[in-house]
């Protein structure tokens, strides 16, 4: 359950985006090479106490959602090895973008 702070106070929030160099189809079973308008993302999110993983399909505008365990400690560290073992060879760059 999120709980509400007081006003002007925020929660950390933490979003770790990879960026692939293939755009897919789910539904195809489908991988191109990605353009610079059209590729595939694999996204790590963190706010309120929930973890989340987001994979967008770029050929179908497709996205996957996926609760993670709330209890994860270390975000950054699961998705830099979740990502490199499933996406490791399409990986092209990533970022990691935190607020306090």
């Amino acid at each position: 359950m999120s709980k509400l702070l007081p006003f002007g106070e925020f929660m950390k929030t933490s979003l770790i985006l990879f960026c692939l160099s293939i755009q897919s189809s789910y539904s195809e079973n489908l991988e191109i090479p990605a353009t610079q308008a059209a590729f595939d993302t694999v996204q790590f999110y963190r706010a309120n106490g929930m973890n989340w993983c987001v994979k967008i399909y770029a050929k179908d505008q497709d996205v996957h959602i996926c609760s993670l365990d709330p209890d994860i400690i270390d975000l950054i560290t699961l998705a830099r090895a979740d990502t490199e073992t499933y996406y490791g060879d399409v990986v092209r760059e990533g970022y990691i973008i935190e607020t306090e």
